[in-house]
């Protein structure tokens, strides 16, 4: 009854309003609601549905239902927010996938009640499923930007969370936010600047489950700046 209600709320109100029906489900089905623990996963309930959402979008934008996505979509969610959260998201992304997403209207939401970093990461996860089955396709690069516009992430953070999943040095610049052409002391900046903005610790009101995503992202920008490092022959 809750997941029902849940998703008449999403239509109804977004994914606020899917929070809103979810905890209704919970008071009437156990006719009692302990609201400062519903206060404290109120948010992370309102991150999984919107990520499922746009999950789905993704999949399903160049006409193709991958199961390399979906399936990078499960493992995901099962290593970053355990079995038994991943499958009630699953459940949720099924039935997304085959329905319209109101995508404006979740962005929407999501930048009112999220920080830049939790929208961050939510750019970084739509780019690892849109490559999860060998390459991201011009229709799933067009939608994540349009959906990056709608979370206010600039074009460099985009490029640099789409860098992320490639291996050529060009990668690296993008990861950092610099240009090939910067100074040595440019790049140094640059990998300064990203390590304060990409710290697992912004992300640390979203949970231990979800810092796992941004120590994996962390883990990426130090390889990053390694490796142009290398390739300079910097110290």
């Amino acid at each position: 009854m809750r997941f029902g209600l849940a998703l008449l709320g999403l239509v109804i109100g977004g994914p606020i309003g899917a929070i809103i029906g979810y905890f209704l489900g919970v008071f009437i089905e156990k006719s009692q609601i302990d609201i400062r623990r519903q206060a404290e996963q109120s948010t992370q309930d309102a991150f999984f549905l919107a990520l499922s959402g746009l999950a789905a979008e993704v999949i399903k934008a160049d006409g193709v239902v991958s199961k390399a996505e979906v399936l990078f979509a499960k493992e995901f969610f099962i290593r970053e927010f355990g079995p038994a959260t991943a499958a009630r998201m699953m459940k949720r992304l099924k039935i997304f996938v085959s329905e319209k997403v109101p995508v404006e209207q979740i962005c929407r939401q999501i930048s009112e009640i999220f920080d830049p970093s939790a929208r961050l990461l939510i750019i970084h996860f739509l780019h690892g499923l849109a490559a999860a089955d060998g390459e991201e396709t011009l229709e799933e690069e067009n939608l994540i930007k349009r959906i990056a516009v709608l979370l206010g992430v600039s074009a460099a953070e985009n490029r640099s969370a789409g860098g992320m999943y490639r291996s050529d040095l060009k990668a690296c610049y993008d990861i950092l936010e610099v240009s090939e052409s910067a100074s040595d002391e440019e790049v140094k900046r640059a990998y300064k600047k990203a390590a304060v903005k990409y710290h697992p610790d912004r992300v640390a009101s979203l949970g231990p489950d979800v810092q796992k995503e941004a120590n994996e992202r962390f883990a990426k920008i130090n390889a990053a700046y390694d490796q142009i490092k290398a390739a300079r022959g910097m110290k």
